[in-house]
């Protein structure tokens, strides 16, 4: 961590502060990331209870660690990279810093890892496109998950006549995960291949 701060501290230039909001262990949070040249950074990891989704608390939090981050990196943060639903919270969290600070010319900016994978989300749910895939991946994996299907693979697998393949469930909301839930249902080809054949 010290190495990664020192690296930081070495980089010339301003900062930018990610945010965004996540599901940790069921409880909604708000976190925040630290980018400055090729280094993004995990800064902190806020759970708001009650708070969550009231933008004036949230920007309260993100203006708090803000202006940690100012103070210890000792340099300036020149944009707060945001999705779209977190734009009118950064936006007050700007306002807040200018209030506190006198700090000016920080810009709201669409975070670049969201550009990249909201799209591919949005294409997932395409109904003539991954949407069909996608809903079958899921139900051959419902198949082999239950009980007497899964019962019959695991009979084979203790057999040796297929390998032994595990199915897991990904979310379908980021292309990724897609595409493991497709490699995932893909690794039960053998079980099926046989399971025509077989009495049980």
């Amino acid at each position: 961590m010290l190495q990664i701060e020192k690296l930081c501290r070495e980089i010339p230039g301003c900062f930018s502060i990610g945010i965004d909001g996540v599901q940790v262990g069921g409880n909604s949070s708000l976190l925040f990331t630290k980018m400055k040249g090729p280094v993004t950074q995990f800064t902190d990891l806020i759970y708001l209870e009650d708070k969550v989704h009231v933008t004036d608390d949230e920007a309260q939090a993100a203006c708090e660690i803000i202006l940690k981050e100012i103070r210890s990196e000792k340099g300036k943060c020149s944009s707060i990279a945001v999705d779209n639903a977190g734009k009118g919270m950064a936006d007050s969290v700007v306002l807040l810093l200018r209030k506190s600070l006198v700090i000016y010319g920080i810009i709201v900016t669409r975070d670049p890892a969201h550009c990249i994978d909201l799209g591919p989300k949005d294409f997932a749910l395409e109904e003539e496109f991954i949407k069909p895939v996608v809903d079958d991946t899921v139900a051959l994996q419902k198949l082999v998950l239950l009980d007497r299907v899964n019962g019959i693979k695991q009979k084979l697998s203790n057999q040796g006549l297929v390998p032994k393949t595990k199915a897991r469930f990904h979310s379908d909301t980021r292309m990724y995960q897609v595409s493991l839930t497709l490699e995932s249902a893909a690794a039960q080809r053998s079980l099926l291949q046989i399971l025509s054949s077989r009495e049980e």
